[in-house]
């Protein structure tokens, strides 16, 4: 038996934010302009827990990665 909930999750789409008030700006990994950090994740992987982030520059390029990858630019 599902509860109400665990159906609702189902049937909305999961877009994660991040919180109000919390902008986050890196250098996009492509042409080096200020990216803002829309929103991040946590997913499941083969060697535990993995952040994701997705960023979108002001030349409006946009990236899905490791929030580690932020780390190393």
């Amino acid at each position: 038996m599902t509860d109400i909930t665990s159906r609702q999750r189902q049937q909305t789409p999961h877009r994660p934010l991040v919180p109000a008030g919390d902008l986050r700006l890196v250098g996009c990994p492509e042409c080096g302009a200020p990216a803002e950090v829309e929103w991040t994740d946590e997913v499941g992987s083969t060697s535990g827990r993995l952040e994701l982030v997705k960023i979108r520059c002001l030349e409006r390029h946009w990236f899905l990665m490791p929030s580690e990858g932020l780390a190393a630019r």
